[in-house]
């Protein structure tokens, strides 16, 4: 069973877990800046959650729950990268390269690895 995107709370603890591979709930907890002022029964729960999503797996040691992802960063990120693509810009990369492109975000280093990036693309197409 998978859901439709990742909360910033979920992506925090993938990414503490990814580092970690194996968390408890207080670990978790303690390794997340934003989640120290939440109660340990809302991070047992998002952590649960994400259990029940098939993004971790939990291992039981006694009567701790230790946690650890099951799904890799790049799985993942590609996972979001193409529902976000598929839902903002049905699903064009040049739509959101030109979008991007038109912000004020973008800087001359950017647009420079860009470039490279475009160009090595485009001999892997010839």
């Amino acid at each position: 069973m998978k859901k439709q995107g990742l909360s910033g709370v979920e992506w925090s603890i993938l990414n503490s877990l990814w580092e970690n591979n194996e968390m408890t709930v207080k670990e978790v907890q303690g390794s997340i800046q934003d989640l120290q002022d939440k109660a340990y029964t809302t991070i047992q729960t998002y952590l649960e959650r994400m259990v029940k999503y098939k993004y971790l797996k939990k291992r039981k040691r006694g009567s701790i729950n230790f946690y650890y992802p099951v799904i890799d960063r790049e799985s993942i990120l590609k996972q979001e990268t193409t529902s976000f693509l598929s839902k903002i810009f049905n699903g064009s990369v040049s739509n959101l390269a030109a979008f991007l492109l038109s912000t004020d975000n973008i800087s001359k280093e950017d647009l420079k690895k860009l470039k490279s990036i475009l160009a090595e693309e485009e001999k892997k197409h010839e």
